[in-house]
């Protein structure tokens, strides 16, 4: 039964004074290649743009895309001088997607991978929310259902039903929905500037260029074999091993994610009586021998945690501190750092996988304060960036998520902006 206030529609429930009108009625949608025929490659030409090449604000993402002759731009203009009030909706591979388009990039040619939308009857950025919302995610489900087709044809974009509320509902919905992406946009912002600014700190403090207040004393060069014991991972587990069990183990992930594992992301494995496994203890560093890159190999991640029955994976090595004045958590900073990325990067082995030997790890050789109190410092400057930017990566996290529950709320009428009859189901 259908809520006083809405109706029932093809694509579904809506406030009786909303309207659903196909996507041409309202704007224009245009091909913009509809010869069909590839532009000639002209490497010093302008971008070919397709779907996949750009990200939903309009960004370039592909570090590598075709370059054509740039004399399509004259022979097309209504088609390629585009301007920033237009929408890109995919049609062949990334079907559904939408992106803004946006003339910041500099001068470009899009693909026939999308249909490009003008519209002057609606708010455009009302459009642009209402084109990745359930009722038209909807439909181009039911499009592609039981069908081998890996693309829409300009025809079905243009009869896509489109929900319009009134034209002051729209602008309010659309100011609401783009001032979220604003804050979204600018929490991304300060946590890339936070991160640049943690890593110029990490190459000063870690290098001894730049000394915290109160230490001058020397840094010493110290072999890792020297200073530490390693130890292998879990060994001889079979599948049915893992899954469920009665102690953890910490996964690939975990260790060249983390400067400090995950308690949080441990996975359960079996450890039968009488087995000898290697238990990682608090303190012990974990590093990984192998990866698909040199850049990962020997990645490191401190256990800050006292956990009673924890192991290894098998594609990684415990390392446990033996001399009393190296800091764990200062290693684990400096291994991960550029200093301690371009060591480990030439002792990897390999060729589509890189290895690194427990011989080559005892053998690197590293500088550290000769007070362990300043690696302790240095340490503690460098959390403390973290934890700023993990409370930062939550907030935009939650703030992410609040956005997709108010578009499911504001898109559908299920929320009315300014109005007595406000509707919560």
């Amino acid at each position: 039964m259908v809520k006083k206030g809405y109706k029932q529609t093809e694509i579904g429930v809506i406030p009786e004074d909303w309207e659903v009108k196909e996507l041409d009625t309202i704007s224009n949608v245009i091909d913009p290649h509809p010869s069909h025929r590839a532009p000639t490659i002209d490497k010093n030409g302008i971008p070919f743009l397709g779907i996949g090449d750009l990200s939903e604000n309009g960004e370039i993402i592909k570090s590598s895309f075709r370059k054509v002759n740039s004399k399509i731009l004259d022979e097309h203009k209504q088609r390629y001088n585009l301007d920033n009030n237009l929408i890109g909706l995919g049609r062949v591979a990334s079907i559904g997607k939408v992106i803004r388009l946006k003339k910041n990039i500099g001068k470009f040619v899009l693909s026939p991978t999308l249909g490009i939308i003008d519209t002057k009857i609606i708010n455009t950025n009302f459009l642009f929310y209402t084109l990745k919302s359930f009722y038209v995610k909807q439909q181009f489900i039911n499009i592609m259902s039981g069908s081998t087709r890996s693309s829409v044809g300009m025809i079905v974009l243009r009869k896509l039903k489109i929900p319009i509320p009134p034209k002051q509902e729209q602008e309010k919905i659309a100011k609401v929905l783009s001032d979220t992406d604003e804050l979204i946009e600018n929490l991304k912002e300060l946590i890339a500037k936070k991160e640049d600014i943690k890593k110029a700190t990490m190459q000063q403090l870690l290098t001894g260029k730049k000394r915290l207040k109160g230490f001058s004393g020397e840094w010493v060069e110290r072999k890792l074999g020297e200073v530490s014991k390693i130890y292998n991972g879990l060994s001889g587990k079979k599948k049915e091993d893992f899954g469920d069990g009665n102690a953890f183990y910490i996964p690939f992930l975990n260790v060249i994610n983390n400067i400090k594992i995950d308690i949080n992301n441990l996975e359960k494995v079996y450890i039968y009586e009488n087995e000898s496994q290697n238990k990682v203890l608090k303190g012990d560093l974990v590093f990984n021998t192998s990866s698909e890159t040199p850049y990962e190999v020997g990645m490191c991640a401190l256990m800050d945690n006292e956990i009673e029955k924890v192991y290894l994976n098998s594609f990684c090595f415990g390392c446990r501190i033996t001399d009393k004045s190296i800091y764990p958590l200062f290693l684990s900073y400096l291994t991960n750092s550029d200093i301690g990325r371009k060591i480990f990067s030439l002792l990897a082995q390999g060729a589509t996988r890189y290895n690194l030997s427990k011989e080559n790890f005892n053998n690197i050789k590293l500088f550290f304060p000769k007070d362990i109190t300043e690696q302790k410092a240095i340490a503690k400057i460098l959390s403390d960036m973290d934890e700023e930017i993990e409370a930062l990566k939550e907030k935009l996290e939650k703030t992410e998520a609040i956005k997709q529950g108010m578009m499911q709320e504001l898109l559908s009428g299920k929320i009315r902006l300014d109005r007595k009859d406000n509707n919560d189901t």
